[in-house]
């Protein structure tokens, strides 16, 4: 069966609907089943786990779109210059391997029907300049043990009903909107993001157990309109213009787990978090190194709860740590200096 249809980039515009050329073969498509909502669950694959069934090197077609409709495990390498991936099958893995995707009208890659995960594996780029980057109509799951670039006109990483990170490292570095899904699971990788909107959104549920996370957003590093729920990793999220803010979240965060430090407000926390947020009342200063400790213990690094050197100057910081406990009084080290004690 053919697997990859390539089309002329003169007709690349609304992915399937508009891109893929009439005159060349394509299987007729199967009907469509409806799509059964996965349960939330925080699996992670392994990195590295797929062998590829065909490797594709984008630069062999220059432009247009790559159309791949069947089920299998396909590695990307190469620059596809002004063309986008379009998946039609469910239980596709794309292997990223040095792959250069530039799009100028559509998505640098788009799932179409079923489930997407991309395995990241060496150095990557993904450039939608007009829509996003990566979609997925139903799950994305991104993992791996490499890296990818992505910018986008609108958001960088969609995905209809789940969106998992469980490894490698996503360096957004420009978009209207970062990660957006009904449900967000971070596990493990890193996440960096700048966005002149919102840098995660969780729909339904923001859950982060683990990886790093480093947010600049214009209005909200981390949004959600359900439940944010944070039980390990570390999350920066800071001030990238005077009116935006780390969290939005209608309701409380269930913290118990993982460092967080934020400029700005933070949401109030439940009554099943085990740890507390610290308010420093003085702004910090760039490069202010800062150490926490429990009450009158002498900073030699035994008892160290938490510690974070600013990367620029900070108003309104709040850190929260395992440790940190609600109601507890800690001292505040700035340059190795006693600078104040602070209740939790």
């Amino acid at each position: 069966m053919e697997k990859l249809i390539v089309a002329s980039v003169l007709l690349l515009g609304l992915l399937l609907s508009s891109c893929a050329p009439a005159d060349k073969r394509e299987p007729e498509p199967a009907e469509a089943e409806t799509p059964v909502a996965p349960e939330l669950t925080t699996t992670t694959p392994p990195a590295a786990l797929y062998a590829p069934d065909e490797v594709i090197d984008l630069g062999e077609y220059g432009g247009g779109v790559v159309a791949i409709t069947d089920a299998g495990v396909y590695e990307l390498t190469g620059e596809l210059a002004d063309g986008g991936i379009v998946v039609t099958a469910d239980g596709v893995t794309l292997i990223l391997d040095g792959a250069d995707i530039n799009c100028t009208n559509a998505p640098a890659i788009a799932c179409e029907a079923g489930n997407l995960t991309i395995e990241l594996r060496g150095e990557n780029y993904l450039t939608a300049t007009a829509q996003n980057a990566v979609q997925s109509v139903n799950d994305l799951t991104v993992h791996g043990s490499g890296s990818v670039d992505v910018s986008a006109e609108e958001t960088a990483l969609q995905a209809g009903k789940t969106l998992t990170i469980s490894g490698g490292r996503v360096n957004i570095v420009n978009s209207r909107n970062a990660i957006e899904s009904e449900n967000v699971l971070i596990t493990k990788g890193s996440v960096s993001l700048v966005s002149r909107e919102n840098g995660v959104i969780g729909d339904s549920t923001l859950d982060i157990s683990g990886g790093e996370i480093t947010a600049s957003a214009n209005v909200y590093g981390l949004r959600s309109n359900g439940s944010l729920n944070v039980s390990g990793g570390k999350i920066i999220s800071l001030h990238s213009v005077p009116d935006s803010e780390a969290f939005y979240l209608d309701g409380k965060i269930a913290l118990t787990g993982g460092t967080i430090i934020v400029g700005g407000a933070c949401p109030d926390i439940s009554d099943i978090s085990t740890q507390s947020f610290i308010n420093f009342t003085d702004n910090i200063a760039a490069g202010t190194e800062i150490e926490v400790y429990p009450i009158g213990e002498t900073p030699n690094g035994d008892r160290l709860l938490a510690t974070y050197s600013a990367e620029r100057d900070i108003d309104a910081l709040k850190l929260s740590a395992p440790g940190i406990a609600r109601g507890a009084s800690y001292d505040i080290y700035l340059n190795g200096e006693f600078a104040e004690t602070i209740i939790a």
